[in-house]
């Protein structure tokens, strides 16, 4: 399912114009993202995500692991889950990553953000910690995203994963 993220100047903001434009609220999340990778550099290859979950509406674990492989075409992203693990706490998800992947800790940040549908996409309207606001679109064709796009007021776009925008500022 193609991705795509821009920077927005403000999270209300946005969160105006999506309901404008006929989106419906979904539900609030708030988590953090622990990154891990074998070296701390370049995360646009290869990297895993631990998530810690403090508020969210969705069918899962508080603590989900993830690697991805991510395609990337233009400003557009296509991602495919190489390894999905959840976990009952912190302390079962960190054993896992040091004895199974042996990875280290490379960056740690929070997002606190707003879920919305609009024509069977799922946009997330956020804050992401050394970051700012954001909104990220999951369609099913670049051409409905870009059509998203088209009716909120959006800035640069974004032509990298999170965890590597967040190494690029220096922040985690």
């Amino acid at each position: 399912m193609p991705e795509a993220r821009a920077v927005v100047e403000s999270v209300e903001k946005t969160r105006r114009e999506l309901e404008r434009a006929g989106a419906v609220f979904e539900s609030e999340y708030e988590f953090t993202d622990m990154i891990f990778a074998a070296k701390c550099e370049d995360f646009s290859k290869e990297f895993v995500r631990l998530r810690m979950y403090k508020v969210n509406n969705w069918t899962t674990k508080g603590f989900v692991l993830v690697q991805k492989q991510t395609h990337w075409s233009g400003a557009v992203k296509k991602e495919q889950i190489v390894l999905k693990k959840e976990f009952d706490s912190s302390e079962e998800a960190m054993s896992f990553i040091q004895e199974e992947l042996k990875l280290k800790k490379c960056l740690e940040f929070s997002r606190v953000g707003f879920e919305y549908t609009w024509k069977n996409q799922r946009v997330f309207v956020e804050n992401i910690e050394c970051l700012g606001a954001s909104m990220e679109v999951e369609g099913h064709t670049a051409e409905e995203i870009e059509r998203l796009f088209s009716k909120v007021t959006i800035g640069e776009r974004a032509v990298a994963c999170v965890p590597e925008l967040v190494r690029k500022a220096k922040c985690g």
